[in-house]
Parts: C-alpha cells; sequence; structure tokens
C-alpha cells in the first residue's frame, strides 16, 4: 500500500481540547503531520488518513522542544477547528446583536450564512 505524509500549519483562535487529551491547549498555530494511504481500486487516486499527528509547544522560552500528540481519529481535529470557528461566529453574533439590537443588512447575511452551514450548505475546507 503506498503511503504519504506532509505536513502543514493550522491556526485556533481560541483555547482548544481534544479528545483523549487532558490538557486544554491554548490558541496559536501548530504544525500537523497527517499520513495518507492510497485507496486501490478506483479510476482516479484517492487518499484515506491514517493518521493526524499535532505538535504541541512544551516551553515557549525553549525553541524546537515539542511533544507530538497522536490522535486517535483523525477526524478528532477537523472537529476541533470547526467548534473554533462556530465558537468565533457566536461571539461575533452575540457582539452585534449586544452593540446593536435591530440588525442591519450585515448581520443579516452573517446569520444566513451561519442557517446555511447548519443545513449542510459549507462547501469550504476546514483545514489551511
Amino acid at each position: 500500500m503506498t503511503k504519504r505524509t506532509y505536513r502543514t500549519t493550522i491556526h485556533f483562535n481560541h483555547p482548544f481540547k481534544l479528545y483523549g487529551f487532558n490538557k486544554v491547549l491554548p490558541s496559536g498555530y501548530y504544525e500537523v503531520d497527517t499520513e495518507e494511504e492510497l485507496i486501490e481500486g478506483f479510476s482516479f487516486t484517492a487518499y484515506r488518513r491514517t493518521q493526524v499527528s499535532l505538535h504541541l509547544h512544551i516551553d515557549s522560552n525553549c525553541i524546537g522542544k515539542t511533544e507530538v500528540l497522536t490522535l486517535l481519529d483523525p477526524k478528532e481535529l477537523d472537529a476541533a477547528l470547526l467548534r473554533d470557528i462556530v465558537m468565533g461566529r457566536s461571539r461575533l453574533l452575540a457582539r452585534a446583536f449586544h452593540e446593536n439590537p435591530q440588525p442591519t443588512q450585515g448581520q443579516f447575511d452573517l446569520r444566513a450564512l451561519d442557517r446555511g452551514e447548519n443545513e449542510g450548505m459549507y462547501q469550504g475546507q476546514v483545514l489551511a
């Protein structure tokens, strides 16, 4: 079976928690190693994620000192990123309604976007 590994950088705007890890992780940039294997039998090239590893910076004073957290379910990182996006949107909506109880056109558009995502209309890619 053919495997490939690539590294990306993701960003969390808010502190977050991952399933199976007891510590709340701070917001910021994280490096992610993703391992994929080729799915054979298709008429096109397709890969399946088999492992996702998140590099945690243990000590901000010591550059290069990291701990690698291997996630049991690769989709857990996607869920954490989605929760981060939703948290940012809910804070934005709460602030907009607190400052101006009478919604403006821009606030209506933001609510329509949220409804569309809730109805499965979101077509963007979660991982950066």
